[in-house]
């Protein structure tokens, strides 16, 4: 009988899986970040974002 009234199509689960995946993914990358020497973070730092011969363009 309460099954027509509260439908349980597994949404709830989607949910809690969809959390815990994005939780675990964060945790890692901050621990990553937190435990990375001075020096790789030095060098990370100082790295270009983009390559200087694709930003050129001539018009």
């Amino acid at each position: 009988m309460f099954k027509n009234i509260v439908p349980d199509d597994g949404a709830a689960l989607q949910a809690l899986v969809a959390f815990i995946i994005t939780f675990a993914v964060f945790s890692m990358i901050m621990l990553r970040a937190w435990h990375m020497r001075r020096e790789d973070s030095d060098h990370m730092s100082s790295l270009p974002l983009e390559d200087d011969s694709e930003t050129h363009h001539t018009s």
